[in-house]
């Protein structure tokens, strides 16, 4: 993870491919089009995004699916 200003870069790999998703740290919590562009720089389908984070899984009643 880096910072420039008010945005998180996280990177990681995802099933074989490098990926960077920009976070807006001024956001208590995301929804809508900021959300939909994080899952898409992720390369992750919904499903599977919404389940890496436990608390996130809790709150859309989800199983984490990511360790």
């Amino acid at each position: 993870t880096h910072t420039r200003s008010s945005h998180e870069y996280w990177e990681g790999v995802v099933d074989g491919q490098h990926r960077t998703v920009t976070v807006d740290t001024n956001y208590p919590e995301y929804s809508g089009r900021l959300l939909e562009f994080m899952i898409v720089q992720s390369g992750l389908k919904k499903k599977r995004f919404y389940g890496s984070v436990a608390e996130t899984a809790a709150k859309v009643g989800l199983p984490q699916v990511l360790s």
